[in-house]
C-alpha cells in the first residue's frame, strides 16, 4: 500500500515547477519580461507574456522590467469602528527599454479592487478568497500590454 502512496507522489510532483522559473526559449522572444518579485508579480508576468506572445512579434529584443507595489487599506467603517471591506491598489512602473538600452517607455499604472472581511469573536478573519485579485492583475497587465504596443507602434 505505501509503494502506491510513494509512486503517486513521485508522479506528482514532477509536474511541478515555479512559476518565475524561465522556460527554454524565453530570452529570445522578441519582448523579454523581466522577473516580478512576490506571487502576485509572478502572475503578472505570466499574463503579460501570454499577452505578448499572442502579438507574434518578430524583429529587435526588447526588454520589459516592472516593479509591482501593493497598498492595502480597510474601509466601510461599522458602528463599532471594524472594517468590512479592504481596498487593494497594485501599482506597477514600466520600464521598456530596447536592445541599445534605450527607455523607450517609462510609465506607472496602477488598479484597484477589495473584497470583504469577515469578523469573527473579536479578531479579523479574510473572507474565503482573501486577497485573490486574479481579476486586477489581469487587468493591470492588459494596461501595461496596451501602452507597451502603442509605444511599439509608434518606434515601428
Amino acid at each position: 500500500m505505501w509503494y502506491k502512496l510513494l509512486c503517486l507522489l513521485l508522479c506528482c510532483s514532477c509536474s511541478i515547477r515555479p512559476l518565475h522559473k524561465e522556460v527554454e526559449g524565453d530570452r529570445r522572444d522578441s519582448i523579454y519580461v523581466d522577473v516580478i518579485a512576490e506571487r502576485d508579480g509572478q502572475l503578472l508576468r505570466r499574463y503579460l507574456r501570454d499577452i505578448i506572445r499572442d502579438w507574434c512579434l518578430v524583429g529587435e529584443g526588447y526588454h520589459l522590467n516592472v516593479r509591482l507595489l501593493t497598498f492595502e487599506q480597510g474601509f466601510s467603517p461599522t458602528v463599532n469602528d471594524n472594517m468590512q471591506r479592504r481596498k487593494v491598489t497594485y501599482r506597477a512602473y514600466v520600464v521598456l527599454t530596447d536592445h541599445d538600452k534605450k527607455v523607450l517607455l517609462s510609465k506607472q499604472c496602477e488598479v484597484a479592487s477589495s473584497y470583504n472581511i469577515a469578523s469573527g469573536q473579536g479578531s479579523v478573519i479574510y473572507a474565503v478568497y482573501g486577497r485573490n485579485n486574479r481579476d486586477a492583475i489581469y487587468e493591470l497587465s492588459l494596461r501595461i500590454g496596451e501602452m507597451v504596443r502603442m509605444v511599439l507602434q509608434h518606434e515601428s
